[in-house]
């Protein structure tokens, strides 16, 4: 599986590679994972979200800092022609 570890809705770090072979950092998830998970703070699952390009079954978890805002996002998925 791929993970990312986000700040706000940005890959900060991340085993996704694009075509060229680099990391996807500093790219940015699809506005519903976004809206979902940090503004509503819930967990969001799709089998067909856009990352970097590509097709992913994926898992978006809320990341908190110590005082409960959540300031980020940790992902887990897998492309779907895997």
């Amino acid at each position: 599986a791929d993970a990312t570890l986000f700040w706000g809705d940005r890959r900060y770090l991340t085993t996704i590679r694009g075509a060229d072979g680099q990391r996807a950092v500093g790219t940015q998830a699809e506005k519903v994972v976004s809206s979902t998970v940090l503004q509503q703070n819930k967990d969001y699952f799709s089998d067909r979200v856009l990352v970097d390009g590509t097709e992913y079954f994926g898992y978006y978890m809320p990341v908190q800092n110590t005082d409960g805002a959540t300031v980020g996002m940790l992902f887990v998925g897998r492309p779907r022609t895997q």
